[in-house]
């Protein structure tokens, strides 16, 4: 199952982190969004050719086809082709049509087997996706789901888009025939803050049926290991001990001690219990304004613009501070935060190397028999056998001594692994 997460960010710095966060909280595998703040786009984002729109694949550089275009672009991520779309509402109707042109031009392009999903903020108004009444790019725009046999997922129970009293459905989602049974639990997320005037969309594409070959979700599982000793000392207890006895009893000693690992909580590096405080109190003081009476409207929009400005601050004061302490941590713990995050960045990871190239490696560094060794450039053969002394305690002490302050200091397993050790 893939997890979208979909937001026009109306180009501000502080909700562009916000849905990063909140797409790691969601457990989301894609971010399409619209209108993003250009400085905050790095390397792992695709962008359209106006900075329009952008899509974002996490937990991995990925690896699928992708294209920009003129307002819009798409990526492919597990054979889906994910369309992030972006038309200005002060262009004229000539322009808008000529972009829905150069969209369907694209989606003919693409192979027929694949499925299709279309994101964006189109600007347009029609009762199909909650409007009161069409407006002429909401015509034409049902033309063209029409022309290309889309299917639109949007309810219209919820606006996408709330400014003040003004609400409005903007931002849509559209799927080809190929997907469009495989969509599921499609919502707005009108109570959860963005710090934009659009919402939160949310939505799952499950497997294909016919795919055989996807992976079944892991459940991951932690092994207590005091309580599967305390389980192996208590079974083995008395009992006449043979091969298949031990091996019968250690696997059950194993499975008592085995649980469910409780689910991490996933978040940005940046984001506390102050932040996720404010907001809470930004999402109740929304809920206030958007109930208000008229005569208390005013005070209460006061109150939703002032939290969401103090949400705002400390979100980039966090992202500072943060910054700040990693570049000192640095210094002391070279195997910290930093490390991990620019393993992560880079999606590399550290291995020992294969058994076969260490023993290679090894039975040249340290034979255990006399060499024959040739003098360099003599062009006569062997010129006379050099004795190799036996390596000695104190020669390996100071690998042993840098070992352990390695250990001393959090370096991960795997650089450990590969670390020199005495015997």
């Amino acid at each position: 199952m893939i997890r979208v997460l979909q937001i026009n960010l109306n180009r501000c710095g502080a909700a562009h982190e916000l849905a990063l966060n909140t797409a790691t909280q969601l457990e989301s595998d894609i971010l399409l969004v619209t209108e993003p703040n250009v400085n905050k786009l790095g390397q792992n984002w695709t962008i359209d050719q106006k900075n329009d729109a952008a899509i974002k694949v996490l937990g991995s550089a990925g690896t699928g086809e992708k294209e920009s275009n003129d307002g819009f672009l798409w990526r492919t991520h597990a054979n889906i082709n994910f369309y992030s779309c972006y038309i200005s509402p002060n262009v004229d109707i000539t322009e808008f049509g000529a972009f829905l042109d150069r969209l369907g031009a694209s989606l003919e392009s693409r192979p027929r087997g694949q499925g299709t999903v279309i994101t964006g903020d189109f600007n347009s108004a029609s009762p199909l996706w909650g409007s009161r009444r069409a407006n002429a790019r909401g015509r034409l725009l049902e033309e063209f789901i029409a022309k290309h046999n889309l299917t639109l997922h949007n309810t219209g129970n919820k606006p996408t888009f709330q400014r003040g009293a003004q609400e409005s459905h903007l931002d849509l989602t559209l799927t080809n025939d190929r997907i469009k049974t495989r969509i599921k639990g499609w919502a707005v997320l009108g109570e959860l803050e963005s710090l934009s005037d659009h919402n939160y969309i949310t939505f799952q594409v499950t497997r294909d049926p016919s795919d055989s070959t996807g992976n079944k979700p892991r459940t991951e599982k932690h092994l207590d290991f005091e309580r599967c000793k305390q389980e192996l000392e208590t079974r083995l207890r008395d009992k006449n001990l043979t091969a298949g006895v031990l091996t019968k009893e250690m696997k059950r000693a194993c499975a008592a001690a085995t649980a469910d690992r409780p689910p991490r909580i996933k978040k940005a590096y940046w984001y506390n219990d102050e932040i996720a405080e404010l907001r809470r109190v930004c999402v109740k003081s929304r809920r206030k304004y958007l109930r208000a009476s008229p005569e208390n409207r005013l005070r209460y929009n006061l109150e939703y613009t002032n939290s969401r400005k103090d949400l705002s601050r400390s979100i980039l004061s966090s992202k500072k501070e943060t910054w700040r302490k990693l570049r000192e941590e640095v210094g002391r713990n070279p195997w910290g935060m930093a490390y991990k995050i620019i393993m992560n960045r880079l999606n590399v990871s550290i291995t020992a190397p294969p058994k076969d190239m260490l023993r290679a490696t090894l039975d040249v560094l340290f034979p255990d028999r006399a060499l024959e060794n040739q003098a360099p450039g003599s062009g006569t053969g062997w010129s006379r056998i050099q004795e190799i002394e036996e390596v000695t305690d104190e020669e390996i002490e100071p690998p042993r001594r840098q070992s352990l302050e390695l250990e001393l200091n959090g370096a991960p397993h795997d650089i450990l692994a590969s670390w020199p050790r005495s015997t």
